[in-house]
Parts: C-alpha cells; structure tokens; sequence
C-alpha cells in the first residue's frame, strides 16, 4: 500500500516538475504561480468606419449614420444623426462644412485653381488641400492630406468632452455648427478656445432667420 502511494506522488511531483519547466521555458510562468490562462493571439482588425459618401442620393439617406459626410451641389455636409431627414442645405439633419462651400469632388482640370485649406473629395476620403495650385492626386501627394473617411482617421462627429480623449490627430469635430481640426492625441480645452482644435473654416453657424418685413402697399385697381 505505501509503495503504491509513494509511486503516485512521486509521478505526481514528477508531473508537476514537468509541467513547471515546459511552462516556464515557453510562457515565462510555473504552474504553482499562474493566476489567469495565457493570453490569447490578437483578433481581426475591425471593420472600418462610415466611409464618406462621394454624392448624396435620396435613396440611400435612410442608411446614412451620424457623423457621415455628404456631397450636395458642390458642397460638403455632415450628418447630424442617422437615418436623417430631408435634404443637405434645407433641413438640420445635415450640417454645411466650411459654411456650405469651399468644398468640391476632385477634378485634376480644376486642381491648379485649388487653394489652400480647400476641401476635396477623392474616392470617398476628403481630403485638405495643403498649398494653392497643389500637385499630383489626392491619395498620393503630400498637397493634399486626408482627413476623413477610409483613408482618414475616423468619421466626423459633434464635439463630447466626454469622448475627447479618445480623439487622434486629423479627426473632424464640429462643435456649436463650426469643424474643427483635432490637433494632437488626447486633446486638452474645448474647440474655439484650445489650440488643440484648429477650425477648419472660418465663421459660424447660421443665425436664425430674421422677422418678416412689412406688408408692401396695395397696387392701383384694375381697370
């Protein structure tokens, strides 16, 4: 009987002798001192973000998602929230960028008019026109720089301090109707007061409409 349990123990420590050094050798760690199982292989990178829409359609609006941009008329807008409502340049779903203007699909017959600060859309990647009269493409000159959409750094979205942490350098925040330009990694202060936001167009939201004016004086009767 103790010959049969002595042998057991004995493969018992055997064992655990083993399975310390196997261990130790590839995972750094002995059996006696692990906490938590052996971390696993990193995952799939996750799928990109709302890509920027080259041209609004109608028909695609009910799938647009918040923070996605849009081209209307020459202009470059936001979505304020998703599934939205109306047009771009009439409802308040949308949001101008740049005031509604200063805003175009590319177009290398127009590029040498280009100006500095100037948005293009290339692809479905907007892109901020570095210089006037830039050269090359979007995509592959250092003239233009991405700022949203696949080739840019994450979709537009409506300022949160809560979440401006997590803001990298490029990302568009639109805070109180004007875009800016997140500057650095972990942004400190709040857009329009910090330097850590640059506008990405001058001026402001549009104010509300004004009163209706004075009804005009009746015309001369009718013969």
């Amino acid at each position: 009987m103790n010959c049969r349990q002595n042998s057991r123990k004995d493969l018992e420590v055997a064992w655990m002798q083993y399975a310390n050094n196997y261990n130790s050798n590839r995972y750094g760690y002995c059996c006696a001192e692990q906490g938590a199982g052996v971390q696993g292989p990193m995952g799939p990178t996750g799928p990109a973000g709302a890509a920027v829409s080259s041209a609004y359609n109608p028909a695609d609006a009910p799938q647009y998602t918040q923070g996605q941009m849009v081209m209307y008329n020459g202009a470059l807008y936001v979505v304020n929230r998703s599934n939205p409502a109306g047009t771009p340049g009439s409802s308040a779903d949308y949001m101008a960028v740049g005031g509604g203007g200063s805003s175009a699909l590319y177009d290398p017959t127009k590029s040498a008019n280009y100006t500095q600060g100037q948005l293009v859309v290339s692809n479905g990647t907007v892109y901020i026109v570095g210089k006037n009269n830039p050269s090359g493409t979007p995509g592959s000159s250092a003239d233009y720089t991405a700022i949203a959409g696949p080739a840019g750094p994450v979709a537009t979205v409506n300022y949160d301090a809560n979440k401006a942490p997590n803001y990298l350098p490029g990302q568009i925040v639109v805070s109180n109707g004007v875009p800016y330009i997140v500057q650095t990694a972990n942004p400190t202060g709040t857009p329009g007061s910090s330097p850590s936001y640059a506008p990405l167009a001058s001026g402001s939201a549009p104010g509300a409409a004004g009163p209706t004016g004075p009804m005009g004086p009746q015309g001369p009767q009718a013969p």
